[in-house]
């Protein structure tokens, strides 16, 4: 059955900046309601009058995704919307540069929670609610090329986005043997996305990928367009930078030959 969109429920995580804020008024533009969810009440606020003036019905709420109970809360006060869910942003983020022995203790902890633990959270929260429903629905993890392709100073990132590629690949496993894959998973890999992600004080490199993804990023709505593009294709793998796929053959390539690519 296809995915259908209008007039159902598009749930998102990190919805107050960024690729949050993209997909929430992209889903606006395609006649979905809205449930949005961020640690930034004002924010959160700013993107779900946007959405407003686009004409959807929005419900928000201040939301930590590292904490189950929250999100348990919000899933519970969601479901009390009409229309039923089709989609569910894991999108919620942050990202702390610096060189991987340097990088301190609570940056290593806030990474992981949010990224990885956050995600988890929001799906479990969610999923129960899906496989009760009738019709086809999706999760979808805002991954990063860095998950397949690692950087320098970015180890926490790195590693987050690696670990949430392993959970969303299995958790695509897992569903597809329930009701005949009632329930879809994608994984959003993009490369350098032009938001507001590395804007936390923070080590040296912190600046220098700020300034990257402002001088190089993809505008986060061009992204929500090829993101909703590809759901309506039912694809697990959602990969906005074709570009980068050149250094993931190079790094096959190391792993087949034990060839060092940097060399």
């Amino acid at each position: 059955m296809p995915l259908e969109l209008s007039g159902r429920i598009v749930v998102i995580t990190g919805a107050g900046s960024g690729i949050g804020r993209a997909l929430a008024l992209q889903a606006a533009r395609e006649g979905m309601k809205l449930a949005l969810a961020d640690n930034d009440a004002a924010a959160l606020r700013d993107v779900a009058d946007e959405a407003r003036v686009l004409g959807a019905s929005v419900f928000q709420q201040s939301v930590d995704v590292r904490s189950r109970r929250e999100l348990d809360e919000f899933a519970r006060d969601v479901n009390k919307i009409s229309g039923g869910v089709a989609l569910v942003f894991a999108n919620a983020g942050v990202m702390r540069a610096a060189t991987s022995w340097l990088q301190s203790p609570e940056e290593w902890d806030l990474v992981l929670d949010v990224n990885v633990k956050g995600a988890v959270h929001t799906a479990s929260a969610f999923i129960p609610t899906l496989l009760a429903q009738q019709k086809p629905s999706r999760i979808v993890f805002t991954g990063s090329t860095s998950a397949f392709s690692p950087r320098p100073h970015l180890v926490s990132y790195s590693a987050s986005k690696h670990a949430l590629w392993g959970i969303a690949e299995s958790m695509h496993l897992e569903l597809a043997d329930i009701d005949g894959g009632k329930v879809g998973v994608s994984f959003l890999a993009p490369a350098g996305v032009k938001t507001p992600i590395a804007d936390a004080p923070g080590a040296p490199q912190q600046d220098m990928v700020r300034g990257m993804l402002q001088n190089f990023g993809m505008p986060p709505e061009d992204l929500a367009e090829i993101t909703f593009a590809a759901l309506k294709e039912d694809r697990f793998w959602i990969l906005p930078h074709p570009e980068f796929k050149a250094a993931l053959e190079k790094r096959t390539a190391w792993v087949k030959t034990e060839q060092d690519p940097g060399k």
